[in-house]
């Protein structure tokens, strides 16, 4: 996933636009996932530069959106692990040693955890 686009309402976006391979235009690439990082794209990187490195990636230009679904992963979060760090629209902190069952319950477990409750939440 690559968050990003134009800041003009006039930036032109194919009808059903989901994929970078049909992105054309002048945009900057706002955040990216680790999975969009690894084919080298990253924040203030030019759309189409993004969009030759790995085109099947899918992009998100509604800030809005992103935003919805921020508040649902860090309410998610937030249940299990109570002491969170919030570092960003897309990024946090958790101290496991706050969450039920501490660290005896096993990283693993609470990581597993937390995935299903992230999952669930935006589903």
């Amino acid at each position: 996933m690559v968050i990003g686009g134009r800041r003009s309402s006039g930036a032109r976006w194919p009808a059903g636009f989901e994929r970078l391979a049909e992105y054309a235009g002048r945009g900057v690439v706002t955040t990216a996932t680790y999975a969009a990082r690894e084919f080298g794209v990253h924040s203030g990187m030019a759309l189409m530069h993004a969009a030759r490195l790995c085109p099947q990636r899918c992009c998100c230009r509604r800030l809005e959106q992103y935003r919805h679904y921020s508040r649902l992963f860090k309410s998610a979060v937030r249940a299990l692990a109570p002491r969170m760090e919030d570092r960003g629209i897309d990024e946090v902190y958790l101290d496991f040693d706050a969450a039920p069952g501490g660290t005896e319950q096993g990283g693993r477990t609470l990581a597993s955890q937390i995935q299903q409750a992230v999952r669930a939440s935006t589903a």
